[in-house]
């Protein structure tokens, strides 16, 4: 194991004592304990826990808060343990288990660039107050984030340790930390997975140092930052667009007054402390600029329409107005103009396994059926039973109708990733015909020698070299007169207006995408053999191109 576990403690009881021992058996190479300031009458029980296997006990010497706390941990584990994935973060307070740790600590090692929660059930027997201060936060933060997640409260979680910087640049010290936490991800397009855990309350959970009132007043502040940076925003534009107005009468002079000095203020407060943005004012600033530019439009011609057909009087039709366009600018601003788009990022294979696009199922069962058709028409001969292999399948999109279609004698999948390989074979359990290789396509170990070789979207997701290296992998197990059929995107009109939209509405996952021409491949297809067919599949708006090679005897 390569993760180390971390424990912010404030004025421990002996849980934490237990909580250690039960890490240290789990196999935990690093324990990281932090005493956040505790009391005189704690000590005892962290000089007992520094005894403990794999334990170090770092301490603060006043109380600085949970997220203060983390922060030193995480600064330790990034300094200190160069081989580490990343850090789990346990509550001192026995909530708790090593076993769930141990969950967390393995979805983090398949998934290190993710963060993972882990996330409990809120049934009856969860007190009252952990019930309706995670349910609140949820929803608030689904409101202002665009994103559900089942428990934003957890202290079990799996932070990656490339995340590690970004957090230690957070300005908070105490529980909105957390929340912060999941804003950055939101922000920096970082994944979050939630793992279930058990739900474990100890005494009705009465050793935590959760202030109810307190704590959750700093939370939802976090959460309110957008509302409060508006509501000052629209403080000063108001005050000046009645000043010109009520000097000039003049619509227009004092809509463009009101905006330009309420821009400058609110572009900086929102982007640094509402947003966390990191991206530079030439990124960011136009497009800003632009959105005010348009809803001042919008909200000019709102006023005029107002004040003609309602009669309302100039600053009701301008509050009027701007409520109206209120949650647009947010959610304007908080997906396309202060977030960072990846670039140079690796697709995250997990995520899209574990989820795939909402459009995957009508994409798939168009590319399934011409697979299938081609497979039939230069593949089949005479309906034998096909030794058939797909390249970078995993949790295979279209094994189901290859094996409706052929009842394959033997169906081989190849790829690296585990978790895909994983799910495919809970998918096909008791199955002898199926054969998984754990195998890297760009160095293939497998000696097969198979009728039909097939890949869809493998090719495009590497660099020009290696895309040749991914097509050779094709004929390295297919025998002679067998047919390889890869289906790739290719660069059309349709398939960059597509992505473009994609991309710009946050919706695009496969980062390391690469559209392939078909002059790239043809030299490497002609080497081993003749090209049978080769055409674009239309109805795919993101243009997929299917060639059809028949290996030479």
């Amino acid at each position: 194991m390569k993760t180390t576990a971390l424990i912010p403690a404030y004025n421990p009881s002996g849980h934490l004592i237990a909580l250690a021992r039960s890490l240290n058996a789990a196999g935990f190479p690093h324990i990281i304990i932090v005493n956040d300031g505790s009391d005189e009458a704690s000590e005892k029980i962290f000089k007992e826990a520094a005894w403990i296997g794999n334990v170090t006990v770092i301490r603060h010497e006043v109380n600085l808060g949970k997220g203060a706390a983390l922060k030193t941990g995480l600064n330790h584990v990034f300094r200190h343990f160069g081989d580490s994935i990343g850090a789990v973060t346990l509550d001192a307070d026995g909530q708790h288990l090593a076993e769930d740790a141990l969950k967390v600590a393995k979805m983090l090692e398949e998934n290190p660039e993710s963060l993972i929660l882990g996330v409990r059930r809120f049934d009856n027997g969860t007190p009252l107050r952990s019930r309706i201060g995670n349910t609140l936060t949820k929803y608030i933060f689904r409101l202002l984030t665009g994103k559900m997640l089942t428990d934003t409260q957890t202290g079990l979680r799996g932070i990656p340790k490339s995340f590690i910087p970004t957090l230690l640049r957070s300005s908070s010290a105490g529980y909105e930390f957390e929340l912060d936490m999941l804003l950055a991800c939101k922000y920096g397009r970082r994944s979050i997975i939630e793992q279930e855990i058990r739900t474990v309350y100890v005494d009705g959970n009465i050793s935590s140092h959760f202030n109810p009132l307190m704590d959750s007043m700093k939370i939802y502040f976090v959460l309110f930052r957008f509302m409060t940076a508006s509501l000052l925003t629209a403080l000063i534009d108001y005050t000046i667009f009645w000043v010109v107005y009520s000097r000039t009468s003049g619509l227009i002079s004092a809509q463009v007054s009101a905006r330009i000095v309420a821009l400058i203020f609110n572009y900086s407060i929102v982007k640094k402390k509402v947003f966390y943005s990191d991206l530079s004012d030439s990124k960011t600033f136009p497009k800003y600029l632009f959105l005010v530019l348009f809803s001042g439009f919008i909200s000019y011609n709102l006023i005029k329409l107002f004040m003609t057909v309602s009669g309302l009087n100039v600053i009701t039709s301008k509050i009027t107005a701007e409520l109206l366009i209120f949650f647009a600018n947010f959610v304007i601003q908080r997906d396309f103009i202060f977030t960072r788009v990846k670039k140079g990022v690796k697709t995250d294979w997990n995520l899209y396994y574990r989820k795939s696009p909402v459009t995957a199922s009508f994409t798939r069962r168009i590319t399934g059926n011409v697979l299938c058709g081609l497979m039939k028409k230069y593949g089949d001969g005479g309906n034998r039973k096909l030794l058939i292999g797909e390249l970078g399948g995993a949790d295979s999109s279209f094994f189901d109708a290859v094996k409706s279609k052929f009842s394959p004698a033997e169906y081989h999948i190849i790829d690296n990733n585990r978790f895909g390989l994983r799910k495919f074979s809970e998918r096909v359990k008791g199955s002898d015909s199926v054969f998984l290789h754990d195998d890297d396509v760009l160095n293939l170990k497998q000696k097969l020698k198979l009728d039909i070789v097939y890949s869809v979207g493998l090719i495009e997701h590497f660099l020009p070299e290696d895309t040749r290296k991914a097509v050779d992998a094709h004929f390295q197990i297919l025998k002679p007169g067998g047919i390889a059929v890869i289906s790739f995107p290719t660069p059309t009109f349709l398939y960059k207006i597509s992505r473009f939209l994609s991309e710009l509405l946050g919706l695009w996952i496969f980062h390391d995408e690469r559209p392939v021409t078909e002059e790239e491949i043809s030299g490497a297809l002609k080497d081993y053999g003749t090209i049978l067919h080769s055409k674009i599949i239309w109805p795919i708006l993101f243009t997929q191109r299917i060639v059809v090679v028949r290996k030479r005897g």
